[in-house]
């Protein structure tokens, strides 16, 4: 049995705190923030997945072969869906936070609808680590290290320069 930790997203402690924060932040650092919150579930969720993967009782159980098939099609859908789904979905809130023109609280690191859909991801990733969806545990190890290398991926989204953004001052300078 996993330890707890293992089963509690931490970063619904991180969201939370977000939401809270008192304080204002440029869109530069809204855009950091964005790109580090990504880069960690990301990095958590590979790291689940590579446990999962690695898990002394499955490997004797289903044999090697089988996790590493497992992990192969893990990355491959991560990468897939990384590249393909997660990287527009992160370059429209990089276009959406590039648009604003004021310091914004934290939480503004994200759209409402962002918001609810990484609840849900969060939701479907503890009813994962809690059991409430049968699935075997190199599967489960499949899955997290699918997500978590798919957010790897589109996290750089945010440190490259935006196509899809109006150009800047220093930029239009520039050309």
């Amino acid at each position: 049995m996993p330890p707890i930790f293992f089963k509690i997203s931490p970063m619904l402690i991180v969201f939370a705190i977000l939401a809270v924060l008192p304080f204002k932040v440029s869109p530069s650092t809204l855009r950091l923030i964005a790109f580090a919150l990504w880069l960690t579930g990301g990095i958590i969720l590979s790291i689940f997945g590579f446990v999962r993967l690695l898990n002394p009782t499955d490997v004797s159980a289903h044999g090697m072969t089988v996790l590493v098939i497992a992990g192969a099609i893990g990355l491959i859908i991560g990468f897939g869906k990384g590249t393909f789904v997660l990287s527009k979905t992160s370059a429209r809130n990089v276009a959406r936070i590039q648009d604003m023109t004021e310091h914004r609280p934290p939480r503004h690191v994200y759209s409402k609808r962002s918001w609810i859909v990484l609840s849900l991801m969060i939701l479907i990733a503890m009813s994962l680590n809690f059991g409430l969806i049968p699935l075997p545990v190199y599967i489960r190890g499949a899955v997290n290290l699918a997500i978590g290398f798919g957010l790897i991926i589109s996290s750089l989204t945010y440190v490259r320069p935006c196509k899809a953004c109006p150009a800047t001052v220093s930029e239009t300078d520039a050309a």
